[in-house]
């Protein structure tokens, strides 16, 4: 054996008194993994160790045998679906346009309107401006009403006489038939009477409120609101304006060459300025407008 592999043997005293003899290993034995390696080839690594090191795995709590165990692994965050604008908020306000930017209003488009003899599967439609004059409006409306109860009373005659008359020869199916035949026909017509439509957007708004209480103070017409939102378009048109000089005050009173190199360089920053807001104007944009519909029919 070579003076590194020897091992020394000591002597230690237990409490009772009596001497145990122990062997240390030598340092030899402490060689390292790649002498190791290169002698007997890959150690194999121990089973159990008492002392674990930091850079080492921790041990994993396995169950019971007999207990499942399942793994609760994290659901994904759902994302919310878009929901559409709420009708009742507001428009997101337009981007401000220029100063010299001109806006020339579209008319928003209406079906033509029928005569006041049409029938009934033709809406009456008056549209309300800003500038209408109310009695002439309201003179209008009222035409229109009579119209549709002129209508009605036809067609009441005409259905008048296919009814049974008291001849002494009535079949009390048929009284019971009929009976119940008008009784439809009567829920039928209060809910699909014939009506007269006011519809105005924008400022005249207030003009077909007040004609609606007007007709609503009426003892044999009932009135009926209903609001909406409709889109229209605008034409923009950059137009030639003169340069406004901004602080023209302060430079007046500065005086001197200074002040003229402080306007000259504040008119070149407000041509930029001007430059750039001119790319970004759009020729066109569209514009929500709130319309309100007032229905009026007769009793």
């Amino acid at each position: 054996m070579s003076p590194a592999e020897t091992v020394q043997k000591g002597k230690k005293r237990a409490r009772n008194g009596k001497e145990i003899e122990s062997e240390q290993p030598a340092q030899s034995r402490t060689r390292t993994r790649k002498q190791m390696g290169n002698a007997q080839g890959p150690a194999p690594t121990p089973k159990n160790r008492s002392n674990q090191t930091s850079h080492q795995e921790p041990k994993l709590n396995r169950p019971a045998k007999g207990i499942s165990h399942t793994v609760s692994m994290p659901k994904p965050k759902r994302q919310k679906p878009e929901r559409d604008q709420h009708p009742t908020q507001q428009p997101p306000k337009l981007p401000r346009l220029p100063s010299h930017a001109i806006v020339t209003t579209r008319p928003l488009h209406r079906p033509a309107l029928p005569t006041p003899f049409s029938s009934s599967t033709s809406p009456k439609t008056v549209y309300i401006t800003k500038s209408t004059p109310f009695i002439p409006c309201v003179k209008r409306v009222r035409s229109l009403l009579d119209h549709i109860a002129s209508r009605a009373q036809q067609s009441a005659l005409s259905v008048s006489k296919t009814q049974l008359q008291a001849n002494g020869r009535l079949d009390p199916r048929q009284v019971e038939r009929s009976i119940a035949e008008a009784a439809g026909k009567r829920d039928a017509d209060d809910g699909d009477r014939e009506e007269v439509y006011l519809k105005a957007s924008g400022k005249a708004i207030h003009r077909a409120l007040e004609i609606g209480v007007y007709f609503q103070k009426e003892a044999d017409c009932r009135v009926r609101v209903e609001i909406g939102s409709v889109r229209a378009i605008d034409d923009i048109e950059l137009g030639e304006k003169e340069e406004e000089e901004e602080d023209a005050d302060e430079m007046e009173v500065d005086g001197g060459e200074g002040a003229e190199d402080k306007a000259k360089e504040v008119k070149k920053s407000n041509r930029r300025r001007r430059s750039m807001r001119d790319e970004d104007v759009p020729e066109t944009r569209i514009r929500t407008l709130s319309v309100v519909t007032v229905a009026i029919s007769l009793r």
